[in-house]
């Protein structure tokens, strides 16, 4: 009689031609919806494709949402039927961000829109129309990084997307 202790066989078989169960394309497909969930950081001289697309899939009233948090930039695309319009909104967190975009929306031929934007009462920021396509709204949003807040082509920039719910 053998007493040695046995192996315990493998509880999860895998499909064939996995060596791995990140081989098994259930667990890869879920693992890609996962990392999709939250914001996606890009650098500033790639991210206006990826922006367009935000802005794009956003089709109506939404507003964008620009800020500066050190040396990366953060932009969230926020659709909602209170807007009436399309809204960049830029923000600032000190006053020297204050005077860099005061300074910079000065020489921009964009429409200001004056506070609040429907149900959105803003303080500490500068609204602006944006342009009806996606491409030159992303192209647009790129420049006030690069003009207004001082940031370079290598500066991370958070992107986010927000559905508001209808009330």
């Amino acid at each position: 009689m053998d007493t040695s202790p046995k192996m315990p066989k493998r509880s999860i078989e895998l499909p064939l031609g996995c060596k791995d169960l990140i081989d098994d394309p259930a667990i890869s497909a879920s693992e890609a919806r996962e990392r999709r969930r939250g914001p996606v950081r890009d650098q500033l001289a790639y991210m206006e494709g990826y922006l367009a697309r935000l802005i794009d899939s956003a089709s109506g009233s939404y507003g964008l949402w620009l800020s500066r948090f050190q040396d990366r930039g953060m932009a969230g695309v926020i659709r909602d039927q209170h807007f009436g319009d399309r809204a960049l909104v830029a923000a600032w967190r000190s006053v020297v961000q204050q005077r860099m975009l005061a300074a910079y929306f000065q020489d921009v031929p964009a429409v200001p829109i004056s506070p609040p934007i429907g149900r959105w009462k803003t303080r500490k920021c500068i609204i602006y129309r944006l342009p009806s396509e996606p491409l030159a709204a992303a192209r647009f949003a790129g420049e006030v990084f690069r003009g207004g807040y001082g940031l370079c082509d290598t500066s991370v920039i958070s992107l986010d997307y927000h559905d508001t719910p209808a009330a």
